[in-house]
């Protein structure tokens, strides 16, 4: 009964890689990223104009902070469910995050029915 034994463990190899990868993958939006000057980089995440810092589990922008609440893969982008608290106030939010051309982060938002998006270099 070796035989088996040896396929079950190469499945659960190739499903532990599978997973491995995925995780890996679903996590290309966390770092620093800048819009105009790198030179916002060395600033506080979430004091620094033109600078989002994105962690596993939360995303710092100028005078806000978000909580990850959930992290969908969509094909290449991953939509965030967000809880933001900025200026006093909170809110439930979604974007939509991708790498496009040149490795920049694409980031998408939806406000009062707009949609607006948004191009970060990510920081050196």
């Amino acid at each position: 009964m070796r035989i088996p034994t040896i396929a079950l463990g190469v499945l659960l190899c190739f499903i532990a890689n599978a997973a491995f990868a995925q995780t890996n993958a679903a996590k290309f939006f966390v770092g620093k990223w800048y819009v105009q000057s790198p030179k916002v980089c060395k600033g506080q995440f979430d004091e620094t104009e033109g600078l989002i810092t994105y962690t596993d589990k939360k995303v710092f922008g100028y005078e806000s902070r978000c909580d990850i609440m959930r992290a969908t893969p969509r094909d290449k982008r991953i939509e965030l469910q967000l809880k933001c608290k900025a200026e006093g106030e909170t809110s439930i939010e979604r974007e939509t995050v991708e790498l496009v051309q040149g490795g920049k982060l694409k980031v998408t938002k939806t406000a009062d029915g707009k949609v607006f998006s948004f191009a970060y270099n990510r920081c050196p």
